[in-house]
């Protein structure tokens, strides 16, 4: 069996995607497909550097080490608050 290689940051985050693919993300994030290497989609993080990732739905929710939460939907929206801000749920 071969296996794909493909160099990535010590700090950067990594979580399971979509079927096949997995998300990386530090300065922005994108999907990589497994058995290719291929990037399936990216997008650029507004303020910080990823410390976690999440998938929720068809939303990847991403936390920085600025204390910004951004979700980013594969439509290309993206929605950023601070947590526990003005309109953040308990």
């Amino acid at each position: 069996m071969e296996v794909e290689a493909a160099p990535v940051q010590p700090s950067t985050v990594v979580e399971c995607g979509a079927p096949g693919a997995v998300s990386l993300a530090d300065t922005s994030i994108r999907a990589v497909q497994l058995s290719t290497g291929r990037r399936l989609w990216s997008a650029p993080i507004r303020s910080g550097h990823a410390v976690a990732i999440a998938q929720v739905g068809d939303c990847t929710t991403v936390l920085t080490n600025h204390g910004t939460m951004t979700n980013i939907c594969r439509g290309g929206h993206a929605d950023s608050r601070q947590p526990g801000g003005a309109g953040a749920e308990p």
